[in-house]
């Protein structure tokens, strides 16, 4: 499942990973959250020009209304069993979903998270490097309420889950907000330790709604309030996670700096 707003060539990378898949998805969906016009038409003669790919579905939006609540429309659309989120600048290991199956599959897990390294040019050499016998550990709540330790486009997770966690929406840092609804009912969250994704930009502080991080932790602590009143976070938990957003706000400050000052060329792995 892809939202896309007016980043028709960063999703046509994304879509291809998609495609080249060794284990090929059931279905594609893709929800254009209220393009520009031009825009939306590359992306249509883009999936017109595609010889082989799963059952795509293109669900155009009236109205842009951010990243979360497309994501949240879009899998209320899934006919699978389980739901794959990718980000429109990001792009998958071909292996990736050959990978995390089994963990969902197998039943001992409901939600399915991995590396997702960075680069400004991320090479085929990336995507198709060997991934075999990658530790998997499980994530137990605590892991959520000090940071959010999967990225968005390595989440997998099974249908009912994918199709409430995203419901309140959001624009910044409700990613974060949905592994917290997630995570917060009965299940298993294993997290691999491969790179199954790669992003082509720093994880915040560089470009898109994640450029201003001192904007990012007030969202954070605006979604933690939503998240309390809504009973999603228990008074403990809310507490231990504002004391924890609250310590990383130095460091997230000096690591966006860093990002900043970073030329084209940089990586972090």
């Amino acid at each position: 499942m892809v939202p896309v707003h007016n980043n028709s060539s960063d999703a046509t990378r994304a879509i291809s990973s998609v495609v080249a898949q060794t284990m090929p998805a059931k279905e594609l969906i893709i929800v254009d959250d209220a393009s520009d016009p031009e825009q939306l038409k590359l992306l249509k003669a883009y999936l017109g020009a595609l010889d082989s790919a799963p059952p795509i579905r293109l669900i155009c939006l009236p109205e842009n209304v951010g990243p979360g609540l497309a994501r949240h429309l879009g899998a209320q659309q899934a006919e699978g069993e389980h739901v794959a989120f990718l980000d429109a600048d990001d792009q998958w290991h071909i292996e990736k979903l050959e990978t995390v199956a089994p963990l969902l599959t197998s039943g001992r897990a409901s939600l399915v998270g991995h590396q997702r390294p960075w680069r400004f040019e991320v090479g085929t050499d990336d995507l198709r490097s060997t991934i075999s016998g990658a530790p998997i550990r499980a994530l137990k709540r605590r892991h959520f309420l000090r940071r959010n330790p999967i990225p968005t486009s390595s989440i997998v997770a099974k249908r009912e889950v994918a199709q409430t966690m995203f419901a309140l929406g959001g624009r910044r840092a409700e990613d974060y907000m949905a592994l917290l609804v997630a995570t917060a009912n009965p299940g298993t969250t294993r997290f691999i330790a491969a790179p199954l994704c790669f992003a082509s930009k720093p994880p915040f502080g560089h470009s898109g709604e994640g450029a201003d991080q001192r904007e990012m932790y007030a969202a954070t602590f605006r979604n933690a309030m939503r998240l309390r009143e809504l009973g999603h976070l228990g008074k403990t938990e809310f507490i231990t996670h504002i004391a924890w957003l609250v310590a990383k706000v130095p460091v997230g400050l000096l690591r966006q700096a860093r990002y900043r000052r970073m030329p084209r060329g940089g990586s972090i792995t």
